[in-house]
């Protein structure tokens, strides 16, 4: 039979044709293939769950060109990848993929898909009551509040506000407080016992007395102090707290009932920050008695919502020749918010008050907002996470989870959540919302401790991946991450909402927070 060469000649055409745009799709899958791969050898963990979802993605469309090319990578990529893939599998349609893997030919990869399977699995067979551990969460920010009381012990000024502020602490949590001062000397303690004592007693709280007798006693010899001071009449008087040398305007020049002018008010730093020393200058001019030494009793207050603080005293002398001086004083604020300044002008401490003046405008103090993060040492249960405002006072607490995955340690690639101090800013969402979760993240960047020792970096506090099928997991209903701290879909939107809230022109937040992982 005769064959028509133009017939066999359409036939090789059409042939062509067909496999021209097969090769054409082979190549750009092993090209995507081929820069997914690269993608994770260069991630620095902050993508981890965004690749594996990725990379479970290309596996299931053809697992044997997937696993061929993956043949093509070094010994600790193809692990490193394989992990990554088995972790994109773990919470759907896992049984699938272990029967996928089997039926690949035997590789290297094929080998690593195994054992990453084997690991997972292994590292996910815990199974108890969900709340055999649970972290207590602190009534207050401790690390702030020791923060304060450093400060305000270092700079020595009698300081009302600060008084303010450790007495609401010991009004919300006595026995919390009491431990705290625990770690200061005597004289220190016995100073903020006073200082404690004289904000109760100035602001005249009625419900004073019900907490002294509710509070039971221990040998908590702090706690026994506070107690003591409290009943103590002295302590009312803010006089008590000044020295006698201080009250002797003698010491530092002649005392002068001469009144001066009040000029400049000048912080020397703008927005001023919560905790951190600030220094103010204020210019005293006299010009009609050069002649001599005129020493006068200034005060600086800070006026906030309504409420006048006593931050900072001294002499100042305008020296025999000369009409001005400056005041230099150290000041520290333990809150956020606009603040008006006023300076008072005495003839001496407990004298003639001569002259007084109040800033026309506010200053601001902004804080940064605080993430506590209590995890258990046995990663295996949930921890506690609390955000506190930047003076100490919490605003949110949840549960979270800080486990790995494979239940590798803090050390290791993967591994739990790594402990240490960061610091944080919201971002996102994340596109991949099944990871990440729909609302915003917490990028964190390590500061020191186990997240800097370990080499590890990219850690988040996010959502995605809720709830977990396992119901009688002890983590559940929250997902084991690649290391980042998990949380609920409603507590990551709350997350979001009170940290954009604090970070807002009325919040007086810093947009960078500080966050701190430990294990309890």
């Amino acid at each position: 039979m005769r064959i028509n060469p133009f017939i066999v000649l359409l036939a090789i055409i059409f042939t062509l044709s067909c496999l021209i745009p097969v090769n054409a799709s082979n190549e750009a899958q092993t090209e995507k293939h081929q820069q997914l791969f690269a993608d994770v050898v260069k991630d620095n963990g902050t993508n981890a769950e965004l690749l594996a979802d990725k990379l479970s993605i290309e596996f299931d469309k053809c697992p044997k060109t997937f696993t061929e090319e993956l043949n093509t990578q070094g010994k600790e990529t193809i692990k490193l990848i394989a992990e990554l893939t088995t972790y994109g599998h773990y919470f759907e349609d896992f049984s699938g993929y272990k029967e996928r893997v089997n039926e690949l030919a035997d590789s290297t990869a094929k080998t690593e898909l195994q054992n990453s399977i084997d690991s997972i699995l292994g590292a996910n067979t815990q199974v108890g009551n969900a709340e055999d551990y649970s972290a207590t969460t602190e009534s207050f920010d401790v690390e702030t509040i020791k923060h304060f009381i450093d400060v305000n012990l270092q700079i020595g000024e009698v300081n009302e506000e600060f008084f303010h502020t450790i007495g609401w602490v010991f009004r919300t949590d006595p026995i919390l407080f009491a431990g705290l001062m625990e770690e200061y000397d005597k004289d220190e303690q016995e100073y903020l016992a006073k200082a404690v004592a004289y904000d109760c007693g100035k602001n005249d709280y009625s419900a004073l007395t019900f907490r002294r007798d509710g509070i039971q006693r221990t040998s908590n010899k702090s706690l026994d102090l506070l107690i003591r001071e409290l009943g103590n009449p002295e302590n009312k008087k803010l006089e008590s707290f000044f020295s006698e040398e201080n009250a002797d305007g003698t010491l530092n020049g002649t005392k002068s009932t001469y009144t001066p002018t009040i000029g400049a008010i000048l912080y020397g730093s703008s927005p001023i920050e919560v905790g951190a020393p600030v220094s103010l200058t204020v210019k005293y001019t006299e010009s009609a008695h050069t002649s001599v030494a005129r020493s006068y009793w200034t005060e600086i207050y800070c006026i906030r919502n309504g409420n006048s603080y006593l931050c900072s005293s001294k002499y100042v002398t305008i020296p025999a020749g000369s009409s001005t001086v400056t005041g230099t004083y150290t000041l520290t604020f333990t809150d956020v918010g606009p603040v008006y300044t006023l300076v008072k002008v005495y003839s001496t401490q407990n004298g003639t008050l001569l002259e007084s003046r109040q800033g026309a405008n506010p200053d601001y103090t902004k804080g940064r907002w605080r993430i506590q993060v209590a995890l258990p040492t046995n990663r295996d249960y949930k921890g506690t996470l609390t955000l506190y405002r930047a003076n100490g006072s919490s605003v949110m607490s949840c549960q979270c989870l800080g486990r790995s995955a494979y239940n590798y340690n803090m050390y290791t690639q993967f591994g739990h959540t790594p402990t240490g101090t960061y610091t944080g800013v919201l971002g996102g969402p994340d596109g991949d919302t099944n990871a990440y979760g729909a609302y915003k993240y917490v990028a964190m960047t390590g500061v020191s401790g186990v997240i800097i020792s370990s080499g590890r970096s990219g850690i988040w506090i996010h959502g995605g991946r809720y709830p977990y099928s396992n119901t009688s997991a002890t983590w559940y209903p929250l997902s084991p991450t690649l290391g980042c701290v998990r949380i609920a879909p409603t507590d990551q939107q709350s997350l979001q909402d009170n940290i954009t809230s604090l970070t807002s022109s009325t919040g007086y937040h810093f947009a960078t927070g500080n966050i701190s992982i430990y294990e309890t």
